[in-house]
């Protein structure tokens, strides 16, 4: 077991004087442990393999992610990916490399298919109409020149698909799916097929439908099939909300269903309604938007912000990033404005907040070159809306991305990461099981065996925690009497910081339900284990950060977006927000909420105090009790 951190910079260490070289370039990650006279310890290693990948939405630009899938395979890379996260056209590429699809598989769907035939109506009456449009739109480049005659004929295509319900996109999507998970299925060992893997295949055999939790289990037995999760904006009264789709939240969801949900661009396509999830009532409708409006890049850490990471395979992802255009609109103005009255959703708030959280990522950016030789396509008509792209064009971006990715990985692998820890104790902590052997294959004079004696007899211990917790809960319920010895046994263990802080962060894995409990009550009572004192604060502060990234998210970034925002409240609100960003405590939320409270001032230039603000409202109503 590793130490999971928070996914937050750990405190600055200063190595000082001479540094003794202990362990070098060790195991697969070529580890070097280095330690200075002032026992601050170095710990430097090359980048974790790409286990996770990120597609952005982005429209009819998503053809050029094939050049991406060709890379990687080609690089052997593909194979080793564990994880897809897709938002909007994001969504449908991650399901189809999630469900097995190679390469070539890959690049044929993307370069033979009709995307405007994906968006036609399958009601007769309409698609004639759809198809008069789309054949006199042909014509136009023959009648008008240069670019007259392209933006026509887009235009022509397009707009008789407004407010599609893009059907045939959907249909697409699952028979792709199925065709590409029973390919994977019948090409492993079948003494490598569970049971469960059996009836996933007779299922499809027989026309079902590939599932989240079908894709998550197949995964653990096919390397070349994927989890994945992707996202939606759900349309609930008064606020639109971000939702999320995967086997943890919604196993048994068919995932062209979700992707179709994920792809449905505002305005363009109508909202698409699902029933039977597991956010909703029963028999609850909700109408969903792409899931590009709320997060357009799924980076884990933005969807989850109280998620923890791990120190040294956080690195761990391609995330895919569209080239942008030149042109960008000012905050509050009226095309930020009307764009989000007509999604209804905060888009250009959003998109700022993001693209400011993004930025702790940029070294595993890849983006997607849009602005080439043969012309722009970074725009709306040229790109995101260009459902009539030739071949010739879906292959030149998709050489081009294959390049950019080929430079990105070439990059990769001679990076290497440097972390510092106050003790050898505590950089032994944070290494894996694997790694830890690694290191003792050099003959070391390392405590590596006692480091790991000692995790093996803590993970024992916590198993015996986790174990007595439902022991407690069935009987009389949990109390800290029911759990003193062990308690006491977990405190014995923490001798030095280093355990404490390791037991700390166990403690706190947000999968670990019966944890979160315990934590909950020595929060109210006092426990008098140094070790629960531990986890409660690393609790408290991972809840801080939650509570300052919703307030960035809800209060901060919509406020500054307002139309006929002043420049003293912009001032004010982003001296708020640089609070918040480092805020741990609940003293330190209100005192950037105070900062607004007290100090934002009405947009009217008659007056100097708004006489109703929902920023105001919004920032007392955020405050920590």
């Amino acid at each position: 077991m590793s130490n999971p951190s928070n996914g937050f910079d750990r405190p600055t260490l200063q190595p000082q004087g001479h540094s003794q070289t202990l362990v070098e370039r060790a195991g697969a990650r070529q580890i070097t442990l280095k330690q200075y006279q002032n026992g601050i310890v170095e710990l430097e290693l090359a980048l974790p393999p790409v286990r996770r990948m990120i597609l952005s939405g982005g429209g009819a630009k998503g053809v050029a992610y094939s050049g991406a899938v060709a890379a990687l395979e080609n690089e052997g890379a593909l194979a080793g990916i564990e994880m897809l996260y897709g938002s909007s056209v994001g969504a449908i590429m991650a399901a189809m490399i999630a469900s097995g699809m190679n390469a070539t598989e890959f690049d044929r769907l993307c370069d033979e298919t009709n995307l405007l035939a994906l968006l036609q109506s399958p009601n007769d009456s309409v698609n004639w109409l759809q198809q008069l449009f789309s054949r006199v739109g042909e014509m136009a480049p023959e009648v008008l020149p240069g670019k007259a005659g392209s933006y026509t004929q887009l235009l022509l295509s397009v707009l008789p698909l407004v407010q599609s319900g893009a059907v045939p996109l959907l249909n697409l999507v699952r028979e792709q799916a199925r065709a590409a998970v029973l390919a994977r299925i019948e090409s492993a060992r079948a003494d490598s097929l569970s049971p469960q893997a059996l009836a996933i295949k007779h299922k499809l055999d027989a026309g079902g439908v590939v599932t989240f939790a079908d894709l998550a289990l197949l995964g653990t037995l096919i390397p070349h099939i994927k989890r994945l999760s992707v996202t939606g904006t759900a349309m609930f009264e008064g606020r639109p909300q971000l939702v999320v789709f995967n086997a943890d939240l919604c196993p048994d969801m068919d995932i062209a269903v979700a992707t179709h949900v994920s792809a449905a661009l505002p305005v363009v396509f109508q909202q698409p309604g699902s029933q039977g999830l597991s956010f909703q009532e029963d028999s609850e409708l909700t109408f969903f938007q792409d899931g590009g409006v709320l997060l357009n890049t799924p980076v884990p850490q933005l969807i989850d912000p109280g998620s923890p990471v791990d120190l040294l395979s956080g690195s761990d992802m391609l995330i895919f990033k569209f080239e942008k255009s030149d042109t960008s609109d000012k905050r509050g103005s009226w095309t930020q404005v009307i764009t989000d009255w007509a999604v209804g959703a905060p888009v250009s708030a959003s998109r700022e907040y993001q693209k400011r959280l993004l930025e702790a990522f940029a070294d595993q950016f890849v983006i997607v070159p849009l602005k080439t030789e043969k012309g722009d396509f970074t725009t709306a008509l040229n790109g995101t809306l260009n459902f009539v792209m030739t071949v010739e064009i879906k292959n030149h971006l998709q050489a081009r991305l294959k390049q950019t990715v080929e430079a990105h990985l070439a990059a990769r692998a001679k990076k290497r990461q440097c972390f510092y820890f106050a003790s050898i104790d505590d950089a032994l902590l944070n290494l894996t099981d694997v790694m830890l052997a690694e290191v003792l294959t050099q003959g070391t004079a390392l405590p590596v065996r006692d480091i790991q004696a000692w995790r093996m007899q803590a993970s024992e211990l916590l198993r015996a925690l986790e174990e007595g917790i439902t022991l407690a809960n069935s009987r009389s319920g949990l109390t800290f009497d029911a759990l003193r010895a062990l308690i006491a046994r977990l405190s014995e263990l923490a001798f030095d910081d280093a355990r404490i802080s390791w037991l700390a962060q166990a403690l706190n894995q947000p999968e670990k339900a019966n944890f979160q409990q315990l934590l909950q009550i020595a929060g109210r009572e006092e426990s008098g284990s140094v070790v629960l004192s531990a986890a409660v604060a690393e609790m408290r502060r991972r809840d801080s950060r939650v509570i300052a990234g919703n307030i960035r998210r809800t209060v901060i970034y919509p406020s500054l977006h307002l139309l006929g925002q002043t420049s003293k409240n912009i001032e004010l609100l982003l001296r708020a927000d640089q609070v918040l960003v480092r805020a741990e405590t609940a003293e330190q939320i209100n005192q950037a909420l105070d900062l607004v409270i007290d100090g934002y001032g009405s947009r009217n230039p008659i007056l100097s105090k708004p006489w109703r603000s929902t920023t105001i409202a919004d920032a007392k109503a955020w405050r920590v009790r």
